[in-house]
């Protein structure tokens, strides 16, 4: 069972896009049931290399197909990523140290997301439909 609820109402209605975001949430919600389990630092540690890396993934290529389209959002969307970029290097840094990694760490990524998505994802979706 999830920890964390992927909500149909941040579908952008980009079937891609929304396939990625399910995936991404899904990881999350591994880590998530990781910490609850106490499974400890190494799979943890495991798991959130493997969000990360997805989610740097996703960025990049999202930036690129916005670039490609010529999106008048572009820059803002990058800076609102680089942010995030700047939150899962210390996420990882501290997870590939043994640090301690709570729940608190993942509801803060869970945030962004909710927020990103709003914010930026769906106007690019709209924008990117026609």
């Amino acid at each position: 069972m999830a920890v964390q609820h992927w909500l149909t109402r941040y579908h952008t209605g980009v079937a891609a896009i929304d396939a990625l975001h399910d995936e991404l949430f899904d990881r999350m919600d591994r880590v998530y049931s990781d910490i609850i389990a106490k499974a400890g630092p190494v799979p943890i540690a495991r798991q959130i290399g493997e969000l990360t890396g997805e989610l740097l993934k996703h960025l990049d290529e999202e930036e690129a197909e916005m670039r490609q389209a010529a999106y008048a959002g572009l820059e803002a969307h990058a800076a609102n990523h680089k942010a995030l970029r700047t939150q899962l290097a210390a996420l990882r840094k501290r997870a590939e140290a043994g640090g301690n990694i709570g729940t608190d760490a993942l509801d803060a990524l869970n945030q962004y997301f909710t927020n990103h998505i709003r914010q930026f994802d769906l106007p690019w979706a709209s924008a990117s439909r026609g």
